[in-house]
C-alpha cells in the first residue's frame, strides 16, 4: 500500500522485509529472522511519521480536534526486528514458558492434533518447537516491542511539542496476544489462554493521576463507550429509549444500545469494577471452531460447541492455566454455574440494534 510506495520513493528495497534478505540466515525458529531493512525505512517509522504529520496539522488555525488511530502491526509474525532491536536481548537469558508433564492429556482433543501437526491453525505448524526456538522468539519479540516503544516515543514527543499533550487522551492497546510457546503453541487461533486474551491497556487522560494500576476486568468493547464518555459525548442511539413509540418498553430493565461499559470511573477511582465477567467469542475459520468463553476474577471457562469438551481453569490457584478442571467431577457444579453465567451474559452483551424503523 502507501508504505511500499513511500519505501520505493525513498530508495528502499521491499525484499529487505523478507527472510530472503535477512541479516543472518534464519536459525529455524518459527517465523524468526533479523530483518535487514534499516529502521529509518521500516514501516514502523512510516506509521509514526504519518501520525506525527497529523498532529502537526492539528495545530493549524482552522484545524478541528483530532483523532488518530496509530496502528503498528508489530509485534507480530514474522518475528523480525531490524537493527539495533534484533540484537538487544540475549535468547539465552529469556525465561522459558511454564509447563507441566501430562498437561496435554487434560485439554480438549484438538490440541493433540495441533501439536502433532495434523491441524495447522492459521497455517501455523506447531511441531518441533524447542526451548531454543522459544527463547529466540521471545528475545526477538522483546526487540520488536522496544522498536515500537521508540516510535511511540517520537509520536509523544511530537504531541508534547505541539502543545496539546495536556489536552489529549492517549490509549495504548492491542487486538490480541501471542501464545509464544505457552502450552507448546504458537501465534493465535481459537485459543482463550491468557497468552491470547490478556492484552496491554495503558491509558493517559488529562487531569487524571498517573502511575496507577487497575486489576478490574475490562473488554475491548468497552473502549468505544469509554472514549465517548471521557470526551463527554453520547453513545450513538443512546436516546432511543426517549423517542416516542406507540407502546412502552424497558419496563424490566433499561435498554442498552451498546454492549460495552465505560471505564471512566475506574480511572478516577470512584469505582473498583465495571463488570463482573468478560464474554469472549472467537470464530476461527482455519479450524472451524467457534469457541465461547467466560472470564471472571477467579476463573476462565471455555466451551466448544458441538462437543462435550471444554476448559475450566482456576486463575487464582493456577495462573499459568496448567490444570484443566473441566472433566473433574468435583468441579461439575462450578462448570454448570459458569456455563449458565456465560449464556446469560452473552445475551446481555448483545446490543439492542438495529434501531427499529419507528425510531428512525
Amino acid at each position: 500500500g502507501p508504505y511500499i510506495k513511500w519505501l520505493e520513493e525513498n530508495g528502499g528495497d521491499r525484499e529487505q522485509l523478507t527472510a530472503a534478505k535477512a541479516l543472518t540466515p534464519p536459525s529455524g525458529a518459527p517465523s524468526c529472522y533479523k530483518m535487514s531493512m534499516p529502521q529509518e525505512l521500516h514501516y514502523n517509522r512510516y506509521i509514526a511519521d504519518s501520525t506525527i504529520r497529523l498532529i502537526e496539522q492539528s495545530t493549524e488555525e482552522d484545524a478541528s480536534p483530532f483523532f488518530s488511530w496509530c496502528s503498528f502491526p508489530d509485534p507480530h509474525l514474522p518475528i523480525a526486528p531490524p537493527k539495533p532491536y534484533c540484537d538487544l536481548y540475549s535468547p539465552q537469558q529469556m525465561p522459558l514458558p511454564v509447563g507441566r508433564d501430562g498437561e496435554l492429556d487434560d485439554l480438549p482433543s484438538i490440541y493433540e492434533r495441533i501439536l502433532a501437526g495434523k491441524i495447522l491453525p492459521n497455517g501455523t505448524d506447531n511441531r518441533g518447537l524447542t526451548d531454543e526456538h522459544c527463547q529466540e522468539m521471545i528475545a526477538l519479540t522483546y526487540g520488536m516491542i522496544t522498536h515500537i516503544d521508540t516510535e511511540i516515543g517520537r509520536v509523544l514527543d511530537a504531541l508534547e511539542k505541539s502543545g496539546q499533550a495536556d489536552n489529549t487522551i492517549i490509549i495504548f492497546l492491542s487486538d490480541h496476544g501471542d501464545m509464544m510457546g505457552d502450552h507448546g503453541l504458537l501465534w493465535k487461533a481459537f485459543y482463550t489462554f491468557r497468552g491470547c486474551i490478556n492484552i496491554p491497556t495503558i491509558v493517559s487522560v488529562p487531569g487524571q493521576l498517573g502511575g496507577q494500576q487497575c486489576d478490574a476486568l475490562i473488554a475491548q468493547i468497552d473502549l468505544f463507550p469509554s472514549l465517548l464518555d471521557l470526551c463527554d459525548l453520547p453513545l450513538p442511539g443512546s436516546d432511543w429509549g426517549d423517542k416516542p413509540t406507540p407502546f412502552s418498553r424497558g419496563a424490566v430493565r433499561p435498554l442498552h444500545t451498546h454492549p460495552g461499559h465505560s471505564w471512566k470511573d475506574l480511572l478516577d477511582g470512584s469505582k473498583q469494577s465495571i463488570r463482573s465477567t468478560v464474554v469472549i467469542e472467537n470464530d476461527d475459520p482455519s479450524t472451524g471452531h467457534q469457541v465461547h468463553a467466560l472470564v471472571t476474577s477467579t476463573h476462565r471457562l471455555t466451551i466448544y460447541p458441538d462437543s462435550d469438551e471444554g476448559e475450566l481453569f482456576d486463575l487464582q490457584n493456577d495462573p499459568w492455566e496448567l490444570f484443566n478442571l473441566w472433566y473433574h467431577p468435583d468441579h461439575a457444579g462450578l462448570r454448570c454455574k459458569l456455563t449458565s453465567q456465560l449464556l446469560n451474559d452473552y445475551v446481555r452483551e448483545t446490543p439492542w440494534f438495529p434501531i427499529p424503523p419507528w425510531n428512525a
